[in-house]
């Protein structure tokens, strides 16, 4: 969930096994965007993956204690002022310098306030150019590790406007990047801003070529519509469009179902829906089959 990636891979099952069993997993922070991921989190990942159970913390409880000491400073520090801003100048100056990032970033340890930091890594991101050709990928991989720095001390900061603008100008520069996207998604949710994490799930659904994916995204719009705006109508329609999107998929249906309950003028335009789907001239017979099923064709 940290990484988007599992911590071990293998051509085979006997790979996976293997690699779990004797394998040290990499550290999240190597996998995910630089940056996403701070190194308390990394320690604390690490050991929950211990190959023996005596190095692992013994109890839930445990974990919690270690949890709760992330982001928190051991010993109260106070940064002189000159020493902040020759740490922002220093990043500045080289954006790429990844100890220059460490060092700003550890100046919240040390007293500094997290919106300024979290501004410093913005500055140094802005500085950041963007060739048309060649080291474009490189250009926009370094500003994306400021802004995920940035936006990772602004939710922790409790900053959710200033990280929710963060994480939209991450998706600008790299729409496919999906740790951005689902960043910001979470972030939507927890703020309860359904309409614009709505319009997000529509963007991706249109961009999508996959069907599964359309339907993944169709179906937590209805969610959304069902269960937070107490739209069922809209809910209903966008469950039908989830379900003719993938319609070998059970839980889609069920949740059709119970959306539309009894009301028969909600059912007809749901079933319209799911008919027009069986004129798109690539659907597979044996989908249109069970989708003639579904509708008791």
């Amino acid at each position: 969930m940290l990484t988007g990636k599992p911590p071990f891979t293998g051509n085979s099952s006997a790979d996976f096994v293997a690699a779990h069993l004797a394998s040290p997993p990499a550290a999240p922070s190597s996998v995910a965007p630089k940056g996403w991921i701070h190194k308390e989190v990394d320690e604390l990942c690490l050991k929950l993956l211990e190959k023996t159970a005596d190095k692992r913390p013994k109890s839930a409880a445990a974990v919690l204690e270690l949890l709760s000491g992330i982001g928190k400073p051991a010993v109260a520090k106070t940064l002189a002022a000159s020493d902040f801003e020759a740490r922002v100048d220093a990043l500045v100056a080289d954006p790429n310098d990844h100890d220059a990032a460490l060092a700003l970033e550890s100046s919240i340890e040390e007293g500094a306030e997290p919106t300024k930091v979290a501004e410093a890594f913005a500055m140094a991101a802005e500085g950041v150019e963007v060739p048309e050709e060649e080291g474009k990928d490189k250009a926009i991989e370094a500003k994306k590790s400021l802004l995920f720095r940035a936006a990772r001390i602004l939710e922790s900061a409790k900053q959710h406007d200033a990280a929710e603008e963060t994480l939209k100008q991450l998706c600008e520069l790299d729409p496919n990047d999906p740790i951005a996207q689902t960043a910001l998604e979470d972030l939507r949710r927890n703020l309860g801003k359904h309409e614009e994490l709505i319009e997000m799930l529509l963007e991706r659904s249109e961009k999508s070529e996959s069907h599964s994916e359309r339907a993944r995204c169709f179906n937590q719009i209805a969610h959304l519509y069902v269960r937070e705006l107490d739209d069922h109508e809209q809910g209903v329609f966008a469950y039908a469009q989830a379900a003719a999107q993938d319609v070998q998929n059970d839980e889609y249906a069920a949740d059709l179902e119970r959306a539309a309950g009894t009301d028969m003028k909600l059912w007809g335009e749901a079933l319209q829906i799911l008919a027009e789907a069986t004129n798109h001239p690539r659907m597979p017979t044996e989908t249109k089959v069970t989708l003639f099923t579904r509708l008791g064709l």
